[in-house]
C-alpha cells in the first residue's frame, strides 16, 4: 500500500502538472484522473468494483501535518497552478511572459472586473475563472504608485 501511495504522489499526480499549469481542467478529467489513483491505491492493477475504500479520499487528500495522507487535490492544484501565473503578471516587474501579456491585453489588466472576449486565448479564459480566487486572497499596496491606475484601479471595497 505504501508503495502505491508513493507512486499516486510522484506519477499519478505529477504527470499532467504541465497541463494543469496552462489549463483548467474540465471536471470530468479531474474525476477521471482521482478515479485512477483510487483504483490504483486500492487495488493495484486488479478489478475495481467498489467498496474497496478504507478511507475517505477527502481524508487522503488531507495533508500529512493534518492526519491525512498527502495525495495533491488534482481541482486545488489546478487553480493553485494557474493563480500562479496571475501573481507572476501582478508581481514580476520584468519579464517576457509578462510584456508579451501585457502587449495583448493591455498594461492595466481589471482583476476586479475582468471580461473575456471572443479572441482571447483558452489560456486567458482559463485565468478569468481563476481571478476571483485572486482578489480574494491578495491586496493592493500603493507603494511608489508605479503599479497603481489611478482611473482605472478599484479605491474602495463596494
Amino acid at each position: 500500500m505504501a508503495g502505491r501511495l508513493t507512486l499516486i504522489k510522484s506519477v499519478l499526480a505529477a504527470t499532467p502538472v504541465y497541463y494543469m499549469s496552462c489549463f483548467k481542467l474540465p471536471a470530468w478529467l479531474i474525476t477521471k484522473i482521482e478515479q485512477i489513483q483510487r483504483k490504483f491505491l486500492w487495488m493495484g492493477d486488479k478489478e475495481y468494483s467498489g467498496g474497496h475504500c478504507l478511507v475517505s479520499w477527502e481524508r487522503i487528500c488531507t495533508p500529512k501535518e493534518n492526519g491525512g495522507w498527502g495525495v495533491k487535490n488534482i481541482k486545488e492544484m489546478n487553480n493553485t497552478l494557474l493563480l500562479k501565473w496571475l501573481c507572476k503578471l501582478k508581481y514580476n516587474k520584468e519579464g517576457i511572459w509578462k510584456k508579451m501579456i501585457e502587449g495583448k491585453y493591455g498594461k492595466w489588466i481589471d482583476f476586479e472586473n475582468w471580461r473575456n472576449n471572443q479572441t482571447d486565448s483558452f489560456f486567458w479564459k482559463d485565468m478569468s475563472e481563476v481571478a476571483s480566487m485572486f482578489r480574494a486572497s491578495t491586496n493592493w499596496s500603493l507603494g511608489n504608485g508605479e503599479s497603481i491606475n489611478f482611473w482605472m484601479d478599484k479605491w474602495l471595497h463596494e
